[in-house]
């Protein structure tokens, strides 16, 4: 079902690549820029070039449904960390987005005034959490959580709903390599973010502007979204891309 958006709306749209048949990924492809086309071909493995195919296609489509715009309208930028902004049309600058991947699920967020950043990782990445990676990339408040956790199930489910909202948390921010995972915590009921004394770098991004955090469990992917802005707290939505109508408008725009 897709949502009709309002401002202070967010909207997650995800698909699982297993639904992507060579024909849809096509269509998606044929939407890509220049640039976008030749990192396509980099990739060495088929499920990874369909990933990033379908998360750049399914943004281009996602910006269209949320302002009107043909596919073929967007121009993207980076910033000096790195994050993506819409170039053009320059009348849709204020539009946010973030997109994520991994071989088996795309997501990608868009947003209107807010800086966002969207993460996606599937349940089953891990057999066993390393808590190696939780003490080098992990606030210890973090660290603790999971070691009270006694069943291993718990264990890895905390571990990526934590490394997802970190990681969503760093894309809305736009830093890069500049900000460090230890750099904050994710604190639980409520959920939220919570500025670490070794933060000086990113002190500006935990001042009197908020956050705000979500995180799902949807077929058997941990996906999180991140928040950040002045205005009051954004409405979340989850829903799933509508294959069919991508089709369709991708045939409207001429792709």
């Amino acid at each position: 079902m897709q949502h009709h958006a309002s401002e202070n709306d967010i909207v997650v749209t995800s698909l699982t690549t297993e639904t992507i048949d060579a024909r849809i990924e096509a269509r998606f492809a044929a939407m890509l820029d220049p640039f976008e086309r030749a990192q396509m071909e980099k990739f060495k493995f088929d499920q990874d070039r369909c990933a990033y195919v379908a998360a750049h296609g399914l943004l281009r489509h996602s910006l269209s449904a949320r302002t009107g715009y043909n596919s073929g309208s967007w121009r993207f930028a980076l910033s000096p960390g790195g994050k993506p902004f819409v170039e053009e049309p320059a009348a849709a600058s204020a539009i946010r987005f973030s997109l994520s991947h991994t071989r088996t699920m795309v997501a990608v967020a868009i947003a209107d005034g807010y800086d966002i950043g969207v993460d996606v990782e599937a349940c089953g990445r891990s057999n066993t959490i390393d808590l190696n990676i939780a003490e080098k990339y992990f606030t210890s408040s973090e660290i603790t959580l999971l070691r009270e956790l006694s069943e291993l199930e718990s264990k890895n489910q905390i571990f990526l709903e934590l490394w997802t909202l970190k990681e969503a948390v760093v894309k809305a921010t736009g830093l890069g390599l500049s900000q460090s995972l230890d750099s904050f915590s994710i604190a639980f009921d409520p959920l939220r973010v919570i500025k670490q004394d070794n933060a000086h770098e990113t002190l500006q991004w935990f001042g009197r502007e908020s956050w705000s955090l979500r995180h799902w469990l949807h077929r058997d992917h941990h996906i999180s979204v991140a928040a950040h802005g002045q205005r009051v707290k954004p409405r979340f939505h989850l829903q799933e891309a509508d294959i069919e109508l991508i089709q369709l408008n991708s045939l409207l725009s001429g792709n």
